[in-house]
C-alpha cells in the first residue's frame, strides 16, 4: 500500500504499484495521442512505451514518485558517493 514520504510529500510505492502506474500512463489516452500524432497512426504497445521513455515521461515519473526500498534519487547517491 502507498504511502507517504514525509520529507517530499511524494507517494512511495512498492514495484507492483509504481509499474502499474507508469504502465496507466505509457497506455494512457495523452500519451497514445501524443504517439499517434508523431506516427501517424496508431501506435503499438512498444511504441507508445518508446515515446513516452524518449519525450521525458519516464523521467517526470520518476520525479514525482518514489520506488520503494530507493529512498534518493540517482543524483542524491552519487553525491554521497563522491564525498567518500
Amino acid at each position: 500500500m502507498a504511502r507517504v514520504d514525509p520529507e517530499t510529500g511524494k507517494l512511495i510505492l512498492s514495484l507492483a504499484e509504481y509499474w502499474e502506474l507508469e504502465k496507466k500512463e505509457i497506455l494512457g489516452c495523452d500519451n497514445m495521442y501524443y504517439a499517434s500524432q508523431k506516427l501517424g497512426r496508431e501506435p503499438s504497445r512498444e511504441e507508445a512505451t518508446l515515446h513516452y521513455v524518449d519525450n521525458g515521461g519516464a523521467e517526470a515519473f520518476a520525479q514525482k514518485y518514489i520506488l520503494e526500498g530507493r529512498l534518493c534519487s540517482c543524483d542524491d547517491s552519487k553525491k554521497e558517493l563522491d564525498k567518500k
